[in-house]
């Protein structure tokens, strides 16, 4: 076993420096002040003998030979993390990273994370709500949640419930309608339609316009439901991502839901999933969704 090893701990700060190209950044994610980012670069490059970085008055740029170090300890240590991960009966703890988009982040995800930190309170979550594509890269995550119709790309992806359109309206709104003939409600709107998708409408209403006029226009599903929140008209929801406006009568189902071709995908590595804490979340989702639905495992190219 090889004995001449730098101090380990400081090799996770010479690490998040070079690929943050910040001592501040890096003391940031590794909750560390940045002078003792820089008193562990100083360890290492005392220790391996020239300077890692070339300090300037305002700026701070890894050496070629560090960007090479630093990729070598990054695997280094996810092998660290894979072995420790696979200790039989090691308890669930540390930290994971999601990445959820945003219309789901904001309205399915964050308004129940609170009760997955009351069941596992050692596990730390942080939750990232950027649009990008994870189909050949996870760098920055542990796991994606992803809306798609299949699997694609090199990752696990792992079916967790698939999506629902239903036609919905607040009570207000369908006060106002003066009826309580949903089909008419239906056919006659105001339609509330999402530009990317503004043709859904015809599984309801065929080719037939709203005869109340009055009719608008979003960018965004998150937009149209709150929209029929407010009474502006009838929008075509998304299950799940309505199901708490639905079951606090914020907003009215007025016809059974459809299925769609689409279905949300817990989204990682192989390694990423035999982490207990994967598995832990893996299986909240699915007891949150109501549904444990089999599992899919995509290897498309």
């Amino acid at each position: 076993m090889p004995r001449d090893l730098p101090p380990l701990n400081a090799l996770r700060f010479v690490e998040a420096a070079v690929r943050l190209k910040s001592f501040k950044l890096a003391a940031d994610e590794l909750n560390v002040t940045p002078s003792a980012v820089s008193h562990a670069i100083e360890t290492i490059e005392t220790w391996h003998g020239s300077p890692l970085f070339i300090r300037g008055l305002r700026s701070l740029s890894p050496t070629p030979e560090a960007v090479l170090f630093a990729e070598r300890v990054r695997q280094a240590l996810e092998r660290l993390h894979e072995a420790t991960a696979r200790v039989p009966g090691r308890r669930a703890q540390g930290h994971l990273s999601i990445s959820a988009a945003p219309t789901f982040a904001s309205r399915w995800l964050l308004p129940r994370l609170r009760r997955f930190s009351e069941r596992y309170p050692d596990i730390r979550v942080t939750l990232d709500s950027t649009r990008y594509r994870v189909e050949t890269d996870l760098s920055g995550v542990d796991l994606a949640i992803r809306r798609a119709d299949a699997p694609s790309g090199p990752q696990t992806w792992l079916r967790l419930v698939r999506e629902e359109a239903v036609p919905l309206c607040s009570p207000a709104f369908m006060m106002r309608a003066g009826t309580t003939d949903h089909r008419r409600i239906i056919r006659n709107g105001p339609h509330i339609r999402v530009t990317v998708v503004a043709d859904e409408w015809r599984d309801w209403t065929g080719d037939t316009p709203a005869t109340s006029g009055g009719a608008i226009e979003v960018d965004t599903i998150a937009l149209a439901i709150e929209a029929a929140a407010a009474g502006l008209g009838v929008a075509i929801g998304r299950k799940p991502l309505v199901n708490a406006d639905l079951e606090s009568g914020r907003l009215v189902a007025l016809a059974r839901p459809r299925f769609i071709d689409a279905h949300y995908w817990l989204v990682g590595s192989d390694r990423i999933f035999d982490r207990p804490e994967a598995r832990l979340f893996r299986q909240w989702l699915i007891d949150e969704l109501k549904t444990a639905p089999p599992s899919s495992r995509g290897d498309c190219a």
